[in-house]
């Protein structure tokens, strides 16, 4: 409790407590001392407990970027069947 009314400035908020309560039942946080741990890993940024094959980052194609150009006549088929589908 000491540590959710730290993180939402002294003030309960509901929904709150019953997310971070539900997500530390799933790691079987029981005690003090085990919350203060998984406090301590959330804010360095390790979650060293965290599910095994859990990502918590976004998946490698986010940043894709593809550098290839489009040819002219693509782009035309592509401007002509959007015409053509909002007329519809």
């Amino acid at each position: 409790m000491e540590y959710l009314l730290d993180v939402t400035g002294q003030k309960f908020q509901r929904a709150y407590v019953e997310k971070v309560a539900a997500a530390w039942n799933r790691l079987k946080i029981t005690t003090r001392e085990q919350a203060q741990k998984q406090i301590e890993a959330e804010r360095s940024g390790m979650n060293a407990a965290k599910a095994p094959g859990v990502s918590t980052g976004l998946p490698e194609w986010y940043d894709y970027k593809p550098n290839t150009p489009v040819s002219e006549e693509l782009l035309a088929k592509a401007l002509a069947r959007q015409k053509k589908a909002a007329g519809k």
